[in-house]
């Protein structure tokens, strides 16, 4: 087994996390600004680029918008959940000797559609608790040795069955930590249950937090069974929480009874978006600009990013290949910069069912993104990807960024001032913005033309003719009586009742 680095024990101020070997040999908790600065990448080209053959040229610009890393405000409250998960874990698992808390620690589902990042997310997770494990040998002057890490990422495998997963899990093990556990554990004879029992016991004794990265490739049916079943058992008794990770076509497989979506939801469930459109997709574009080694570089500009998002409706990982090869070609062809137009046709010649597929999501068609339900996009009304698509209307259209997201972005805040919900707001904006044409880019005017939709009085339809109701029988009159014997007199005198005697006289004058 190779040597590790060897623990460095700091106090924490958290009651809970005090005396304990595991939470104290983690990093020092960090800061927003510093989780960011921990994980970001923003290569810089070599200062002497510009003597650089093509051929390096395009070397070394794959190279470095490959591992171009921009943290989104979805990953940055992912790696929040999951440091409370790992603590939590860490509380519920302190030897006895020191501390000791009853406590069921909480993972979390992250579901987003691909292109967002997600599994580079969970992989930069990693390096905010350090790539290799931490090696305890004394703690407090009693021996302590045991093999801690503090985060243990898998992905299912493709063909997606229980038993898979499980000896996917022990072979990362081995992988990190130079053990034989395959070889000890997952021999031919061993059943399924019982290799679940050995895994379970190998996570506790030594990894802080288990992320399980394309739940999706799991297989509907009995194996899906067996592996939440496998999941409900890593929690229960090994106390470490499990992040699971896919595309939004796995929820039903993770969430089909009421404990698999409490367990599911114990940190929030994160649920992943298109970046949206405004300062985060600024500073994004911003940074992925600084990357250029053509003779005239591009200089970031609103147009720019407003050209990356029409062409890519906010997937993060296609602006980024975008980016790469509209490069690329211009190094390949000699060309000086690159236009709005060159980034337009390398996405539909390079990237054909990505160029249809931002297509159907910029076309704002419910019919159509009914189409792509099964990637999670957002909800034809979300007030983002309207804006987008005004967007693309003003790309269409020859307005500019200002005279159309600008104009419907105030008119939707004056409407919201008004007290009309956001839905309805956004669906007048649309409309009015169809009606104008061309004169949606005045402010004034759209305010209007979306205050007269909102206050527009829906045509009553005429009620149909109901038949006429049948006549009712007359109810019969009330008497009023003091006791039985006068309610037998009364009921009699009526014709209402007789009695024998009455009944044999009609019979005998007949």
């Amino acid at each position: 087994m190779p040597d590790y680095p060897p623990a460095v024990y700091t106090p924490r101020k958290v009651t809970y996390y005090q005396d304990n070997p595991f939470i104290e040999a983690l990093p020092q908790p960090r800061s927003i600004d510093e989780t960011f600065d921990a994980v970001k990448c923003f290569p810089v080209p070599r200062p002497d680029w510009r003597e650089c053959d093509a051929k390096t040229r395009r070397d070394e610009l794959g190279i470095m918008i490959r591992s171009f890393y921009f943290p989104t405000p979805d990953a940055m409250a992912m790696w929040a959940k999951a440091e409370s998960a790992l603590h939590e874990g860490y509380v519920a698992r302190c030897p006895q000797q020191w501390r000791k808390a009853t406590l069921t620690p909480n993972g979390f589902n992250l579901f987003g559609p691909p292109g967002l990042g997600k599994s580079l997310g969970v992989e930069r997770l990693r390096t905010l608790y350090g790539t290799q494990p931490i090696a305890h040998n004394e703690y407090k002057g009693q021996r302590f040795s045991i093999l801690q890490l503090p985060v243990l990422l898998v992905e299912c495998p493709p063909d997606g069955s229980a038993k898979a997963l499980l000896v996917a899990i022990l072979d990362r093990l081995d992988e990190e930590l130079g053990t034989s556990y395959r070889q000890d554990y997952a021999k031919p004879h061993t059943t399924r249950d019982v290799l679940s029992l050995d895994v379970v016991k190998v996570l506790k004794l030594h990894v802080g937090l288990l992320v399980i990265d394309e739940i999706n490739n799991l297989r509907d049916g009995e194996w899906s069974r067996e592996i939440n079943n496998f999941l409900k058992m890593i929690r229960n008794q090994s106390k470490v929480p499990v992040i699971v990770v896919g595309t939004p076509r796995a929820k039903h497989l993770l969430t089909s009874t009421l404990s698999d979506g409490r367990r599911g939801h114990g940190q929030g469930e994160s649920n992943w978006r298109l970046v949206p459109w405004g300062k985060v997709w600024d500073r994004f574009t911003s940074r992925l600009c600084d990357i250029q080694m053509l003779p005239t570089p591009v200089q970031w500009s609103e147009d720019f990013a407003q050209v990356m998002y029409e062409c890519t409706a906010g997937f993060p990982e296609l602006a980024t290949q975008l980016h790469l090869w509209v490069q690329d070609r211009a190094l390949a062809e000699g060309w000086e910069t690159f236009t709005p137009d060159h980034i337009r046709t390398v996405l539909k010649e390079d990237f054909p069912t990505a160029a249809q597929i931002v297509g159907k999501i910029l076309s704002g068609n419910k019919t159509i993104l009914a189409e792509l339900e099964d990637l999670g996009l957002p909800d034809p009304e979300d007030r983002y990807l309207r804006v987008a698509i005004n967007l693309r209307g003003s790309v269409e259209t020859g307005d500019s960024q200002a005279d159309r997201a600008t104009v419907a972005d105030e008119t939707l805040a004056w409407l919201l001032d008004a007290a009309y919900d956001e839905s309805s707001a956004m669906e007048a904006i649309t409309l009015a913005v169809d009606e104008l044409g061309e004169g949606a880019t005045d402010v004034s005017a759209l305010k209007r033309k979306a205050y007269e939709i909102l206050t527009r009085k829906p045509r009553r339809r005429p009620k149909p003719k109901s038949a006429p109701s049948p006549a009712m029988e007359p109810l019969p009159p009330l008497y009023v009586v003091r006791s039985e014997d006068d309610a037998y007199e009364v009921l009699r005198s009526q014709g209402l009742v007789r009695s024998v005697a009455d009944i044999l006289d009609e019979v005998s004058a007949g």
